[in-house]
């Protein structure tokens, strides 16, 4: 096995977006060193073999893969031999093979930059099997496919959040059906403010569930609304690896790009049309307060998709 170093991106959504490219390089022989802001332990059981790479040491004398995008990050690692990454962040002195991005999907973007260190494709679509158990609600009623689980919150933010979670639980209640919502770390008690009847999911420490849980839940659930962010790519990866239909995750792009950075598969709705959207950003540029234009969207137009979903979730079992 040859080693590689590979700087992971920051972002759970692209660590996701990464497993394909992470199984072809190992299917290609390669033995992975991992470094990251975290290498959280599910990844290394989801990639066997894989390990951390110690992080008081410089990489030097190996291969490296720079699915990070940052000056730091090919600084860091200049003395390996190839470095492989995209020519971002002024960084592409530092690269010895340093090919322009395409504009593609992120999936195949990674899957590129493996191709140039001799890996082929094992598939083109992040699978995230999990033995984790679903948590129970707060209600202690188990997540079921009769449910929807509403992630709520995202690391991107205003031009990615969208503020219509409870009035679509609410519509779902009137209709008989249960919505379930989920926290992003740190943010439970805003979360269960903002959820009032309807019951959250902890994880087993009572705090927001870990990645595993939420994959759980994810393949648990009837259907889930989600926003391009980190947890809904999990559900995603985790549903398609338990033979679920992804499409029954439902989310809104918000400034997010469904060709660019969306998990594959899954049913995107976005406000609109507007001349702005998809514009990638954190802030919005057009509304400095309130929600942003992409995601003022009524409950109403994400209720009947949902309810479809229910339904078909409900009629398989």
């Amino acid at each position: 096995m040859r080693p590689l170093y590979v700087r992971l991106p920051s972002h759970l959504g692209d660590l996701i977006l990464a497993l394909p490219a992470l199984d072809a390089l190992q299917a290609a022989g390669y033995a992975l060193w991992l470094e990251g802001p975290i290498t959280p332990p599910w990844l290394l059981e989801r990639l066997p073999g894989a390990r951390p790479w110690p992080a008081d040491r410089r990489p030097k004398g190996l291969p490296a893969l720079l699915l990070k995008p940052s000056f730091s990050a090919a600084w860091r690692a200049r003395g390996c031999d190839p470095r492989v990454g995209y020519a971002e962040d002024l960084r592409g002195p530092l690269l010895s093979a340093a090919p322009p991005p395409v504009g593609e999907h992120r999936v195949n973007a990674y899957l590129r930059l493996a191709a140039l260190l001799g890996a082929a494709p094992q598939g083109r679509l992040p699978r995230l099997p999990t033995r984790a158990t679903a948590p129970q609600p707060t209600d202690e009623t188990s997540v079921s496919s009769a449910d929807l689980l509403i992630l709520v919150g995202s690391a991107t933010g205003r031009t990615v959040d969208w503020p219509g979670a409870r009035a679509l639980a609410d519509a779902l209640g009137r209709l008989g059906r249960r919505a379930v919502f989920v926290p992003p770390l740190g943010a439970e008690a805003k979360t269960a403010a903002l959820a009032g009847p309807h019951p959250l999911a902890l994880g087993a420490d009572g705090r927001a569930p870990s990645v595993p849980e939420v994959a759980a839940l994810g393949v648990a659930a009837g259907a889930v609304h989600g926003q391009d962010s980190g947890r809904s790519h999990v559900v995603a990866a985790a549903r398609r690896a338990a033979g679920r239909p992804v499409g029954r995750l439902i989310g809104l792009l918000g400034a997010t790009d469904a060709a660019r950075t969306a998990p594959p598969g899954g049913t995107w709705l976005r406000g609109g049309p507007l001349p702005c959207a998809p514009c990638l950003r954190r802030r919005c540029a057009v509304a400095a307060t309130g929600t942003p234009p992409c995601l003022d969207i009524s409950h109403h137009t994400l209720l009947p998709t949902i309810v479809r979903a229910l339904d078909a979730a409900g009629a398989a079992g």
